[in-house]
Parts: structure tokens; C-alpha cells; sequence
């Protein structure tokens, strides 16, 4: 891989966690309307659609972006990182 392919990798990864970031802190400032339950999860949709369009190369920024997702709402480490497998591989 040459240095500008690495460079274009690199910023997919970052935009790919960014976009499923903010689709995450969406859908939980949505479920503040329904009793802690969000209608719908946009960061399973951005993520799949990432995952589907690029190639399953993305999954590291899909499951980085879990697991900080779930240790900013409060859950403990090992448990956020359980969790964001398992969103990672529920595609």
C-alpha cells in the first residue's frame, strides 16, 4: 500500500468513527424522548451502510467507536468492549 493509499485508509477509519459516533449520541438524545429507549438506532444504520459500501476493512473504527461510545454513557471497560464486539459482529 503506498504512503497516500495509507493516508486515505486512515482517513476513512476516522470518518467512519466519527459518523457512527454521532449517530450513537443521536439516537441516545433521542431515547431522553421514549424512556431511555431510542425508536431507532442511526449508528447500526451508518455503520452498516459504511460496512456495505467500503468492505468490512472498516470494522476497527465501527467497533472503536462502540466501545468509547458505551464508556461515555457509563458502562465499565471490559463490559463497553464486550458490547462493542458484539455490535461489530452483529454485522
Amino acid at each position: 500500500m503506498t504512503r497516500q493509499g495509507a493516508l486515505r485508509y486512515l482517513a476513512g477509519l476516522v470518518a467512519t468513527a466519527v459518523a457512527c459516533l454521532l449517530g450513537a449520541w443521536l439516537g441516545a438524545w433521542l431515547g431522553k424522548f421514549h424512556g431511555n429507549l431510542s425508536p431507532l438506532w442511526p449508528a447500526s444504520g451508518i455503520a452498516f451502510a459504511i460496512l456495505l459500501l467500503g468492505g468490512v476493512r472498516y470494522w476497527p473504527a465501527v467497533a472503536a467507536a462502540a466501545v468509547y461510545f458505551n464508556q461515555t454513557q457509563g458502562i465499565p471497560g471490559v463490559a463497553a468492549a464486550l458490547l462493542g464486539l458484539g455490535t461489530t459482529m452483529s454485522f
